[in-house]
């Protein structure tokens, strides 16, 4: 690892030491469910991340070799039957395009009523 500082006009800085966080990529079950099986949920944008005191866990956790998974050891995805879409959930995964489209279609309604409304008006 390189750190490179380009200090300009500034003064020199003096650095006593470095700090570095690395992501550890996999998942630690610590037990096994009652039904004998694992369950992964995804894609649920309401659920906050979990908060654990791992500090106290932290040498347990550390202490666990990594198995890898094979493709045999894991099914296929599946839907969540429990788990219904909110009306704002729709919106945030539309695509821009349809957001744009569908102001538009609002603010032509919105005018053709107007100008309806004003056509009654002018004739009555």
């Amino acid at each position: 690892m390189f750190l490179e500082i380009e200090e300009g006009d500034n003064a020199p800085l003096t650095l006593t030491g470095a700090k570095a966080a690395v992501a550890v990529p996999r998942v630690v079950f610590k037990l096994k469910p009652a039904d004998g099986g694992y369950r992964l949920l995804l894609s649920n944008t309401k659920a906050a991340a979990p908060r654990y005191d791992i500090q106290s866990l932290r040498l347990e956790l550390l202490a666990y070799s990594a198995t890898p998974v094979r493709d045999g050891d894991i099914g296929p995805l599946e839907v969540n039957a429990a788990y219904r879409r909110g009306a704002a959930d729709y919106f945030q995964t539309a695509p821009p395009t349809v957001a744009l489209w569908g102001v538009l279609l609002v603010a032509v309604v919105g005018l053709l009523a107007l100008t309806v409304r004003l056509l009654k008006k002018t004739t009555v």
